[in-house]
């Protein structure tokens, strides 16, 4: 198993896994041999395409969609809740309600 250790992302799972499962099951999780790599998770995505690593939990269900889309054999199972990072957010120039869109920065 192997996880991407840039940005918030593995931080958000294992929040996610102990909120859910509570601190017991984090506590084996972390006796598992989990390689972080210092990748994205778009790299993540890609080193289980070639066959490099066999599952990771924090691969983006866009990443894989996309790869399934040119070929790869990859899928995205969620099998309990999903941590979502929103580390980001654009508002368009000419956006057609721009002070709206501004509420929901607001509240992200």
């Amino acid at each position: 198993m192997a996880i991407s250790s840039l940005s918030v992302t593995a931080a958000n799972w294992v929040g996610t896994m102990l909120l859910t499962h509570g601190i017991d099951f984090v506590r084996k999780l972390g006796q598992q041999q989990i390689r972080p790599y210092r990748v994205t998770a778009r790299a993540v995505a890609n080193l289980m395409i070639s066959g490099e690593v066999a599952l990771s939990p924090t691969t983006y269900l866009s990443h894989v969609q996309a790869s399934r889309a040119q070929g790869a054999t990859l899928a995205w199972v969620a099998p309990g809740p999903v941590p979502v990072t929103d580390t980001s957010v654009a508002v368009a120039v000419k956006a057609p309600h721009p002070h709206a869109a501004m509420l929901f920065v607001d509240f992200l």
